[in-house]
């Protein structure tokens, strides 16, 4: 019997491993929101205000499909890491971050919009806005701004 047939499978995830490509077996791990190779993907960061009081920053990652924005980032204020929302047919981003739970954080508004351009060929894709911490009882109102591009 010849077993090279049977090992093809296993040998092409491997590969798609250690190349770190989609492997056309099933999904992977770094299938997710923000995935840089999804054409529909955004990466970038977010900085600003606090409910503590000074500034930080983090990362921000999400994919726009249709109506519906979806992604990951850096906590703010103890918020949760992953939001959805809507976007409008003009671009219009509009999100709700809930607050983390254990210990008690910020919910955030996430609002902006989205533009694209072409230059030399090249299209490219933007998304720029403002967060808004949400006041609560554990927590005191802040806001900052985040960018995203297409990579």
């Amino acid at each position: 019997m010849d077993t090279r047939r049977r090992a093809m499978p296993a040998f092409a995830g491997i590969l798609a491993v250690a190349l770190n490509t989609a492997c056309p077996l099933g999904p992977t791990a770094s299938d997710s929101p923000g995935n840089d190779t999804d054409p529909n993907a955004y990466s970038g960061t977010w900085i600003g205000g606090q409910s503590a009081g000074g500034t930080a920053s983090g990362p921000l990652k999400f994919t726009i499909t249709g109506g519906t924005i979806s992604g990951t980032l850096g906590p703010m204020s103890g918020s949760v890491g992953t939001f959805s929302g809507t976007v409008s047919g003009s671009g219009s981003i509009s999100a709700t971050i809930a607050a983390g739970t254990n210990p008690p954080g910020c919910a955030v508004t996430f609002t902006g919009t989205t533009s694209a351009s072409q230059s030399g060929g090249s299209p490219s894709a933007t998304a720029t806005g403002t967060y808004v911490l949400i006041p609560s009882p554990t927590c005191l109102t802040a806001s900052g701004s985040w960018t995203a591009a297409k990579p």
